[in-house]
């Protein structure tokens, strides 16, 4: 309800106009899961990633949503904590890189992935940023208390 009642309505529109996904060269990009288009589902389990392997044809779908990052590779029930992998092109990945804004895995600072498209190597990184900033901001903004304390914890 906040984001609506502050963004812009061309925004909204021009958003509209965005796809659910984006495909190419054998990447999937998506907000949450492939299984339920344009749904919000998250993909915390390995039970929830073997159901959605099943949705995509690609090598790599790279997901967010659920704000904690996490690798699943299609090979057995292989589940990875992220540092730096080499992907296999032999088997399929469902990569969700974490988050910029409000990490959600007790890790406050802000998670991103890069992945080299020659060398088929994915990496997520940490940063520290300046939470009690951004808590700060989301009080300014009346948002509920909650969301500004969370994010001082990454939950």
């Amino acid at each position: 309800m906040h984001t609506r009642s502050v963004i812009k309505p061309e925004y909204v529109e021009y958003f509209k106009t965005l796809p659910n996904s984006y495909s190419t060269e054998g990447l999937l990009f998506i907000h949450a899961s492939p299984l339920a288009l344009p749904g919000y589902k998250y993909i915390l389990t390995l039970e929830a990633a073997k159901e959605n392997f099943d949705s995509f044809t690609e090598k790599i779908c790279f997901i967010g949503h659920s704000h904690r990052p996490v690798i699943f590779e299609e090979h057995g029930s292989n589940v990875f904590n992220i540092d730096c992998v080499n992907i296999d092109r032999k088997y399929r990945y469902i990569i969700n890189t974490g988050s910029i804004g409000q990490p959600r895995d007790a890790d406050p600072r802000l998670s991103f992935g890069l992945f080299d498209t020659e060398t088929y190597k994915y990496c997520n990184y940490r940063v520290e940023y300046s939470a009690e900033s951004a808590s700060k901001k989301i009080l300014l903004e009346g948002l509920p208390v909650f969301l500004a304390e969370r994010i001082l914890k990454g939950v």
